[in-house]
């Protein structure tokens, strides 16, 4: 049925063509005998068997096929008299070849068809053009949404529409009976006039309708030519006597003298008495109107397109040289802006023109949603999975259940200087007609596609910002574009979970509209008017007030966000390089940790704002398999500090993933752990967490011995008590001695454990990494010595302060295992306390002291300085040497 639709289409489309082509073929048949002895006499001249004509021949051919190829990739359009030429053609040569073949015979080689068969090829090669250019036409982009008329649905100016059609019917009055739609831009005249037209055609069928393109001419022959062709086509089926009479009539207006046209059109009949030409054409052609007795009924539209003189002509060609019987104009225009343009004296000039005048009322909010909707329903359907996407966002934005029912507006209502700025946002606020829908639409569309994914942004904040800068264009320019000196910022204080004041001014981490930044906008809208500045203010506060801190963290790539701000301004975040479709990608395919290793190619700053982001989007994650958890356990050791995942969250963390994915399997989970802190060479994050819980713990067991009513309030973790903890941290310290790893890691990790406090907060070093510590500086003494660890060299100012002695741990490192034991059963003994020092200084002078520079291959004088320094030490005591006898033994 479709497509028998479209055939008659193409038939009604091309009726002249297929009328010429039936009466051409027709006398073809008609003079079928001269035709063909023609054809005879013409080829009784060439020689078929010289070989000139077979190469004449194929050259030409090949020529013809060749260029038809070319044609045919160019989807080049052929002349419809070229169509017309090749159908006439291949239709004949058919006729003589196959049908009527007694009257030619066509010449051949033999074993070959005939050489005039090459007629049929090329006719073959001429409709693939055609048809191909038809299929690419089919295939067009439709990217945006073309601005085009509905015009066979019902509309909202139904019951207008209705009255209008019924109070016209059969009405064909005596002069021109003027029709004026008003309506501002948008509101839809051009739907209202085609539905009309569609409707009225239906219910009329005797009736002559059409449309006058106004705007398409300029100049007032223009306008006056074009209009009388336009009427003469559509009156010449009924009568042969018009087409002359408004010919003659047009020419005669056409040649009086300008200042004669310019008298004419204002005073219209008044000069028929002063031209007989004039007078009698227009009475031919009313006459010729009234024996057709039709009714005719000219549509115009996009008056308001038109500047002053246009206009005017337009007006005067209705009321002055189109006066005919049985005519009805209905013009559609912006009143407003006609009067605006025209500057007449009077505002009553449109009255003079127009009998009656509608004016079309404003669309329906219901129906403009439901066709936004619509649109939002066909290019952005809903995802399964994909918990908010753009089109939930369209159809929850301005409703109370919207995430923007998270924001507190309390201090607004209880404020009532600050209320009166603030107004309960509808789409009406932004789009009042099918066109702004459309029109916004396409821009949305546009400009949502540099986006990788919709999860790149929220889709409340990003549709509610393009909704404002669609309706107020220079907001781009007069807020958005210096949007750092427009609206305040403010820090999220990670670590006390809360909105705070940046100390650096014009820094931080979130826009917040505050009552600085409102005066600084209040003054920027000063020129738009209190409606519109109740909208934009509304809108901005709604995006951009302060929320909570869960808000932020919640709802990560706000608009609010300075890092990702720009994403929703100029469609990229953090400088460009990153965006959430990316972390999710990452997340989905395990590779979150990959990812955090291409942060290292970024600045400083940039790399921290990474790192945050990185942060907030694996702590909102939900995890469900072992590979997602490791994932994100490496990138979490990776990336984070205590600054930007404080150690309550990160074990918080860690147990979410103990309990939901390892089900409470604690070996399975303490394996993972041990696995990732040891894969790395740095102390990172999982060790400091470690690290720090041993100290909390350790803690802990020192008050409650120190004090009998001390309540232990950790929170207590299966998997991270302090057998594991110890475990995890001196398996660490093992592997990276194993591997040789740098000094300075070493040392760190070795730190990292603590296994005792006693004494007044004081550290015990476990045996276990003293042992192991102290074999790799037995091993690796050229690379200790030159560390920190090992500095025996003092400034001024720690001489005057501290004294000098060595590293204190380094008589930890070379203490006595056995010493060591006796006070750990029985840690508040200070005698056996010093004595595990006393016997690790005695120890470590006696290991320095036996040191060879040569051998070593390290600084002779630094190693005497450290010999004679530590020996000076152990005599004094094991006290710190004063800046005197520091400075006597260094200078020595």
């Amino acid at each position: 049925m479709k497509h028998l639709k479209e055939i008659f289409k193409y038939l009604k489309e091309n009726i002249k063509f297929l009328v010429a082509f039936i009466i051409t073929i027709s006398f073809s048949l008609i003079f079928l005998d001269s035709i063909s002895g023609l054809l005879i006499k013409l080829g009784s001249n060439i020689n078929n068997h010289f070989s000139s004509f077979i190469i004449g021949y194929l050259l030409i051919s090949l020529a013809i096929i060749f260029r038809y190829i070319y044609l045919i990739s160019k989807h080049y359009i052929h002349n419809k008299k070229v169509n017309f030429l090749v159908l006439f053609i291949s239709s004949t040569y058919v006729i003589y070849r196959f049908i009527f073949t007694n009257q030619i015979e066509f010449i051949r080689l033999e074993g070959f068809p005939p050489f005039s068969d090459i007629i049929i090829v090329f006719a073959f090669l001429h409709l693939l053009n055609v048809i191909i250019k038809r299929k690419k036409s089919a295939k067009a982009n439709r990217f945006f949404i073309e601005d085009t008329t509905a015009s066979e649905n019902i509309i909202d100016n139904e019951l207008i529409l209705d009255k209008l059609i019924k109070v016209t019917s059969n009405m064909k009055p005596k002069i021109a009976f003027n029709i004026g739609l008003n309506a501002v831009w948008g509101f839809g005249k051009t739907t209202f006039l085609e539905r009309f037209e569609i409707k009225y055609r239906q219910e009329n069928k005797e009736s002559i309708i059409f449309w006058y393109k106004v705007w398409k001419n300029k100049t007032t022959a223009g306008i006056i030519e074009n209009f009388f062709e336009e009427l003469k086509q559509q009156l010449r089926p009924y009568s042969g006597d018009l087409s002359s009479s408004i010919d003659n009539y047009v020419k005669a207006v056409l040649d009086l003298s300008p200042s004669e046209i310019k008298k004419f059109l204002t005073t219209g009949i008044d000069i028929f008495n002063k031209n007989n030409s004039l007078e009698n054409y227009f009475n031919e052609i009313n006459s010729s109107i009234k024996k057709i007795d039709r009714q005719i009924i000219i549509l115009l539209d996009d008056l308001d397109r038109l500047d002053k003189k246009e206009i005017l002509n337009t007006l005067k060609l209705i009321r002055t040289i189109s006066d005919f019987n049985n005519v009805i104009f209905i013009a559609g225009y912006d009143r407003k802006y006609i009067i605006e343009t025209i500057k007449q004296p009077s505002h009553n000039y449109l009255d003079k023109i127009f009998n009656v005048e509608l004016n079309l009322l404003p669309f329906s909010e219901d129906k403009l949603v439901y066709k936004l909707f619509e649109l939002v329903d066909e290019n952005f359907p809903v995802k399964i999975g994909f918990k908010e996407g753009f089109n939930e966002a369209f159809k929850e934005l301005f409703n109370d259940r919207n995430k923007f029912s998270d924001i507190d507006l309390s201090f607004i209502i209880n404020n009532s200087s600050e209320s009166k700025d603030y107004i309960k946002l509808s789409y009406l606020n932004f789009l009042n007609t099918h066109r702004d829908i459309k029109r916004f639409f396409n821009e949305f569309k546009f400009y949502s596609s540099f986006l990788k994914s919709e999860e790149d942004v929220n889709p409340h904040d990003y549709i509610l910002l393009k909704l404002l800068t669609y309706n107020y264009r220079n907001l781009e320019s007069e807020i958005f574009n210096k949007i750092d000196d427009a609206i305040s910022k403010k820090m999220l204080n990670i670590q006390e979970k809360k909105i705070s004041d940046h100390p650096i001014p014009k820094s931080g981490d979130i826009y917040v509209l505050d009552d600085k930044s409102k005066k600084n906008i209040r003054d920027l809208l000063a020129s738009y008017n209190k409606s519109d500045q109740e909208i934009i203010l509304s809108s901005l506060n709604t995006l951009f007030s302060e929320k909570s801190y869960q808000y932020y963290e919640k709802h990560q790539n706000c608009i609010a966000k300075v890092d990702y701000t720009n994403i929703y301004l100029r469609n990229s975040i953090v400088e460009g390089v990153i965006k959430i479709s990316e972390f999710k990608k990452a997340f989905n395919t395990n590779n979150l940790f990959e990812l955090s290793n291409s942060f290292t190619n970024y600045k400083n700053q940039l790399n921290y704002s990474l790192n945050k982001e990185l942060i907030i989007f694996i702590k909102n994650l939900v995890l469900i398999n072992k590979d997602q958890g490791k994932d994100a356990l490496k990138t979490i050791n990776k990336i984070a500090t205590q600054y930007l995942f404080q150690y309550d969250s990160g074990v918080a963390f860690l147990d979410g993933i103990y309990k939901n994915i390892y089900n409470s399997n604690t070996s399975d989970f303490q394996a993972v752990i041990v696995e990732i802190i040891t894969e790395t060479n740095d102390v990172k994050y999982l060790d400091s967490l470690l690290s720090e819980l041993n100290i909390r713990i350790e803690r802990s067991k020192f008050k409650s011995k120190n004090n009998p009513d001390f309540i232990d309030d950790n929170i207590k973790f299966d998997f991270l008590d302090i057998t594991f903890i110890k475990k995890a941290l001196l398996k660490k310290l093992e592997v990276q001695i194993d591997n040789e790893e740098s000094v300075e890691s070493v040392i760190s990790t070795y730190h990292l454990f603590s296994e005792r406090l006693t004494l007044g907060n004081k550290i015990m070093r476990s045996i276990e990494s003293n042992k192991m510590l102290k074999g790799d500086i037995e091993k690796r003494i050229a690379q200790y010595f030159n560390s920190e660890l090992f500095n025996f060299v003092r400034t001024s100012n720690d001489l005057e302060f501290h004294g000098f002695q060595p590293n204190f741990f380094l008589s930890s490192i070379f203490s006595n295992k056995t010493s060591v034991k006796e006070f750990l059963d029985d840690d508040k003994n200070q005698e056996k306390y010093d004595t595990i020092y006393k016997e690790g200084w005695y120890n470590l002078n006696d290991f320095i002291q036996g040191l060879n520079s040569k051998e070593l291959n390290i600084d002779e004088v630094k190693l005497n300085l450290s010999k004679e320094l530590m020996q000076a030490f152990i005599d004094n005591n094991y006290k710190p040497l004063d800046k005197d006898k520091y400075e006597e033994i260094e200078n020595n």
